[in-house]
Protein backbone atom coordinates (compact mmCIF):
# COMPACT_ATOMS: atom_id res chain seq x y z
CA UNK A 1 0.00 0.00 0.00
CA UNK A 2 3.25 2.12 0.90
CA UNK A 3 4.16 1.88 -2.84
CA UNK A 4 1.03 2.84 -4.50
CA UNK A 5 0.88 5.53 -2.60
CA UNK A 6 3.82 6.74 -2.88
CA UNK A 7 3.68 5.79 -6.95
CA UNK A 8 0.23 8.11 -6.97
CA UNK A 9 2.14 10.90 -5.14
CA UNK A 10 4.84 11.09 -7.12
CA UNK A 11 3.01 10.67 -10.48
CA UNK A 12 0.25 13.05 -10.25
CA UNK A 13 -1.12 12.68 -13.46
CA UNK A 14 -1.36 8.58 -13.72
CA UNK A 15 -5.45 8.90 -13.07
CA UNK A 16 -5.83 11.02 -15.53
CA UNK A 17 -3.72 9.07 -18.25
CA UNK A 18 -5.18 5.82 -17.28
CA UNK A 19 -8.60 5.61 -19.21
CA UNK A 20 -7.06 7.03 -22.14
CA UNK A 21 -4.67 4.71 -21.78
CA UNK A 22 -7.01 1.26 -22.59
CA UNK A 23 -9.22 3.80 -24.91
CA UNK A 24 -6.24 3.16 -27.39
CA UNK A 25 -5.99 -0.26 -27.90
CA UNK A 26 -9.02 0.37 -30.38
CA UNK A 27 -5.80 2.40 -32.39
CA UNK A 28 -3.25 0.04 -31.42
CA UNK A 29 -2.91 -3.42 -32.02
CA UNK A 30 -1.79 -4.53 -28.15
CA UNK A 31 -0.71 -1.65 -25.85
CA UNK A 32 0.24 1.28 -26.89
CA UNK A 33 4.31 2.70 -27.98
CA UNK A 34 5.76 4.12 -24.81
CA UNK A 35 5.69 7.75 -26.62
CA UNK A 36 1.96 7.42 -26.80
CA UNK A 37 2.22 7.10 -22.73
CA UNK A 38 5.09 7.79 -21.32
CA UNK A 39 3.43 8.89 -17.89
CA UNK A 40 1.55 5.80 -17.66
CA UNK A 41 4.20 3.88 -18.64
CA UNK A 42 6.64 5.26 -16.18
CA UNK A 43 3.99 4.85 -13.31
CA UNK A 44 4.03 1.87 -13.97
CA UNK A 45 7.93 0.93 -14.20
CA UNK A 46 8.59 3.78 -10.71
CA UNK A 47 5.82 1.13 -9.43
CA UNK A 48 7.85 -1.59 -10.22
CA UNK A 49 11.17 0.19 -9.06
CA UNK A 50 9.89 1.17 -5.57
CA UNK A 51 8.62 -2.58 -4.86
CA UNK A 52 11.74 -3.69 -5.83
CA UNK A 53 14.04 -1.33 -3.66
CA UNK A 54 11.78 -2.00 -0.39
CA UNK A 55 11.55 -6.16 -1.19
CA UNK A 56 15.65 -5.47 -1.08
CA UNK A 57 15.13 -3.42 1.86
CA UNK A 58 13.73 -5.81 3.33
CA UNK A 59 16.22 -8.04 2.38
CA UNK A 60 18.66 -5.95 4.41
CA UNK A 61 16.78 -6.09 7.56
CA UNK A 62 16.69 -9.85 7.86
CA UNK A 63 20.33 -10.21 7.97
CA UNK A 64 20.71 -8.75 11.69
CA UNK A 65 17.64 -10.19 12.04
CA UNK A 66 19.11 -13.90 11.97
CA UNK A 67 17.06 -15.00 8.75
CA UNK A 68 18.23 -17.90 6.87
CA UNK A 69 20.59 -17.40 4.22
CA UNK A 70 18.21 -19.23 1.79
CA UNK A 71 14.91 -16.31 3.11
CA UNK A 72 17.22 -13.69 2.54
CA UNK A 73 18.88 -14.62 -1.33
CA UNK A 74 14.87 -15.84 -2.07
CA UNK A 75 13.72 -12.05 -1.23
CA UNK A 76 16.66 -9.99 -3.12
CA UNK A 77 16.17 -12.51 -6.20
CA UNK A 78 12.64 -11.22 -6.13
CA UNK A 79 13.99 -7.78 -5.98
CA UNK A 80 16.30 -7.63 -8.64
CA UNK A 81 13.61 -9.23 -10.49
CA UNK A 82 11.12 -6.84 -10.04
CA UNK A 83 13.96 -3.74 -10.60
CA UNK A 84 14.23 -5.56 -14.20
CA UNK A 85 11.22 -5.51 -14.91
CA UNK A 86 10.57 -1.77 -14.23
CA UNK A 87 13.48 -1.16 -16.10
CA UNK A 88 12.72 -3.38 -19.22
CA UNK A 89 8.76 -2.21 -19.34
CA UNK A 90 9.72 0.83 -21.74
CA UNK A 91 11.32 -0.99 -24.26
CA UNK A 92 9.10 -3.62 -24.23
CA UNK A 93 5.97 -0.88 -24.67
CA UNK A 94 7.95 0.27 -27.36
CA UNK A 95 8.19 -3.28 -28.55
CA UNK A 96 12.05 -3.03 -28.94
CA UNK A 97 12.46 -6.31 -26.30
CA UNK A 98 9.86 -8.79 -27.15
CA UNK A 99 7.66 -9.51 -23.64
CA UNK A 100 9.07 -13.45 -24.43
CA UNK A 101 12.94 -12.37 -23.88
CA UNK A 102 12.25 -10.64 -20.45
CA UNK A 103 10.44 -13.92 -19.57
CA UNK A 104 12.99 -16.00 -20.53
CA UNK A 105 15.51 -13.55 -18.45
CA UNK A 106 13.78 -13.88 -15.16
CA UNK A 107 12.86 -17.35 -15.62
CA UNK A 108 17.15 -17.54 -16.37
CA UNK A 109 17.52 -15.76 -12.68
CA UNK A 110 14.52 -18.32 -11.06
CA UNK A 111 16.71 -21.27 -12.62
CA UNK A 112 20.27 -20.35 -11.03
CA UNK A 113 18.43 -19.29 -7.92
CA UNK A 114 16.91 -22.52 -7.11
CA UNK A 115 20.41 -24.18 -7.86
CA UNK A 116 22.16 -21.50 -5.23
CA UNK A 117 19.08 -22.32 -3.06
CA UNK A 118 18.73 -26.08 -3.02
CA UNK A 119 22.95 -25.93 -2.90
CA UNK A 120 22.43 -23.74 0.74
CA UNK A 121 19.68 -25.96 1.89
CA UNK A 122 21.75 -29.40 0.92
CA UNK A 123 25.32 -27.67 2.05
CA UNK A 124 23.44 -26.84 5.53
CA UNK A 125 24.05 -23.33 5.43
CA UNK A 126 21.00 -20.88 6.34
CA UNK A 127 19.18 -23.57 8.43
CA UNK A 128 18.30 -22.26 12.27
Amino acid sequence: MIVVGLVFYLKRNLLTDFIPFFESFETYVGPPPYSAFAGFYDGISLFFYLLGGWTLVQAAIKVPLGFGAIDILGTVVGGVILLLVGHFIPDIADRVLPPFVLVGVILIIVGFSVIIFSYFKYAGVGKE
